[in-house]
């Protein structure tokens, strides 16, 4: 049965609608490596670690979060330290890194990492590759599920942005070239896309090697079922109408949406002994959802444009925001023409499009090509953004 979970990753029995994509996941790695598209909440955190717990046979998963990372010596010693826990990959160190052969059996893990990183953090190039010759030796298949990519990379730009090229060109050789990998492979995500981030830094090339595999929101059946799951898991019984309900206020059916619903409805029916309703899942949605309890699962949304762009480019993006929000769509044309004015006439075409396919990527923004039209991606953030966004964007 699925217990309702909200805001937390999901794991074991609470890991629902998600089968087809974990098959076509295990599916394509036996070739590719790959490119976890997610935006914020879809579960990408989920479907990781289902990949770490479940794996296939004769493969082992390894789940590296990056995001802390800011120079190719520390993602090198991540790995490392990762490797360490394996008894398969343990007897090769000594080979190859001798002298810390006593450091992994002796000292905590965090104080290998900070000795690895210092030992190597010249020649990181060559230890990461010998490094990758252990996992080769062995006779086994290796995943490494590398999470928060992006920000490491962005980490690494802000550092060194020749640095950064000479990171993401090693990966892909490492990948990729006459000596590559054969019985590894690598999965890389974030709750940011890579493509904007690459292209400041004119290494696209980098990445093109990489099939990429979307995490879409739910089909109505699936999201459907959830629902009725979810409710079962309370103790109560809901039809199909309740369901359809839900999925009309809160538009595309996000899993993590979903959650905050039902769990908000399922709260107030306790606490004030009312009945659950359509009627019921209308007022919880604009008293709670949109109101003052449900404030902090929205608040990042906002908040992290500030962590992930440049002042300037934060200004724009909450200005395009807005303007989404106010209306169901918008020309691509008067949109750009809203983009070239938040922008002080210093935007071009290709930058409105990079800007906005991060948007897209991100789950903020959705473009219609048939109509050449941009609108806000989810009903639930818009209602929001319509509510609230006056609270914080002055001076914007």
């Amino acid at each position: 049965m699925v217990h309702l979970t909200v805001g937390s990753p999901v794991e074991g029995k609470d890991f629902y609608g998600r089968d087809e994509l974990i098959k076509l996941i295990w599916d394509r790695l036996e070739k590719n490596n790959l490119l976890l598209a997610a935006p914020r909440r879809f579960g990408k955190t989920s479907i990781m670690l289902n990949l770490r717990d479940n794996p296939r046979r004769n493969w082992r998963v390894f789940l590296l979060d990056t995001e802390w990372i800011k120079d190719p010596s520390e993602f090198i010693a991540e790995l490392a330290a990762e490797l360490s826990k394996e008894s398969k990959a343990r007897e090769f160190f000594e080979k190859i890194w001798g002298k810390l052969r006593d450091s992994i059996d002796e000292v905590a893990l965090a104080e290998f990492k900070i000795k690895l990183r210092n030992d190597i953090s010249v020649e990181w190039r060559e230890k990461g590759r010998e490094l990758l010759k252990i996992i080769e030796a062995i006779d086994q298949k290796f995943l490494f599920v590398v999470d928060e990519f992006p920000l490491m990379v962005k980490k690494m730009m802000d550092k060194d942005k020749e640095l950064a090229v000479n990171f993401l060109e090693w990966f892909r050789a490492l990948r990729q070239g006459p000596n590559s990998l054969k019985n590894s492979r690598f999965i890389i995500g974030g709750s940011i896309g890579i493509e904007r981030l690459i292209n400041k830094l004119g290494a696209a090339y980098t990445v093109n090697d990489l099939e990429q595999i979307k995490v879409s929101v739910f089909s109505k059946d699936v999201a459907t079922n959830f629902i009725t799951e979810l409710f079962k898991s309370e103790n109560h019984t809901v039809d199909h109408l309740m369901a359809d309900k839900i999925l009309e206020l809160i538009g595309p059916p996000v899993p993590y949406y979903i959650q905050i619903l039902v769990s908000e409805m399922i709260k107030e029916a306790r606490l004030e002994n009312v009945k659950i309703s359509p009627e019921q899942a209308v007022r919880v949605y604009t008293k709670r959802v949109l109101g003052v309890e449900c404030k902090t699962y929205f608040d990042d949304y906002y908040q992290r444009l500030s962590r992930y762009y440049t002042p300037q480019d934060e200004r724009v993006v909450k200005t395009l925001l807005k303007a989404l929000a106010k209306i169901d769509s918008i020309d691509s044309r008067n949109l750009f023409n809203i983009y070239m004015d938040a922008s002080n006439q210093k935007g071009s075409h290709d930058d409105f499009a990079l800007l906005m396919n991060d948007l897209v990527r991100d789950f903020y923004a959705e473009f219609d090509p048939d109509n050449q039209t941009y609108s806000f991606a989810s009903k639930v953030l818009k209602d929001w953004w319509l509510i609230h966004y006056r609270l914080f964007d002055e001076g914007v």
